[in-house]
């Protein structure tokens, strides 16, 4: 059954073909679905892998309360929203991009505010343009994290799916959205293992 898995996180025309379908796709939520069609063929052998692709289907637009907005709390919806996981999905990531960042941020902050602990991979993509976000330390007061948004993210990884990419697109979501799973070795990471 591993074996499977590899097989097919190394078909490169699979991901050629999620490329092309997302190129033509003209809303987020086609995006959104072409994308978990992807994922579950992909890690097709991997059952902890299956059980985060139904979360992040079942986690679709999401209520999240307690987010601050001027004097009042309000609710929004987050694309993607699981209990380690959070992606905002945009039609043109290029055009919406820092719209996106917000929306996470307010999100975010909601969850906080609403007891969850920091624990989330945060995201935003247009299925071809990926990128991963965390709250920025350095410009936040020690305790201050339960009042109010007093944060900003700060863009921590990016990738771009791209001809030229395709073969690393599967290690990519791996790293970001599996971070718990043992990953399968790469050239480089092999490298890295023994770099001293």
């Amino acid at each position: 059954m591993a074996d499977d898995m590899t097989d097919n996180i190394f078909q490169r025309a699979h991901t050629e073909s999620l490329y092309n379908d997302l190129r033509r796709a003209n809303t987020e939520q086609a995006k959104k679905e072409r994308f978990l069609q992807y994922l579950t063929t992909s890690f097709a052998g991997d059952g902890g892998a299956q059980k985060l692709i139904s979360a992040i289907a079942l986690g679709a637009e999401r209520i999240i309360a307690n987010i601050t907005r001027g004097e009042r709390l309000a609710k929004g919806r987050a694309d993607s929203h699981t209990e380690t996981i959070i992606i905002e999905w945009e039609k043109d990531l290029a055009k919406t991009g820092e719209h996106a960042r917000e929306q996470l941020e307010e999100y975010l902050e909601g969850s906080w505010r609403s007891g969850q602990e920091y624990r989330f991979t945060l995201l935003t993509t247009d299925g071809l343009r990926w990128r991963r976000y965390a709250p920025d330390w350095s410009e936040v007061g020690f305790g201050l994290l339960t009042f109010g948004r007093n944060f900003k993210l700060r863009e921590i990884r990016r990738f771009d799916l791209a001809p030229d990419s395709f073969d690393e697109f599967p290690f990519f979501l791996d790293e970001v959205l599996l971070p718990f799973r043992k990953q399968p070795s790469t050239m480089d990471s092999s490298v890295a293992c023994f770099s001293w």
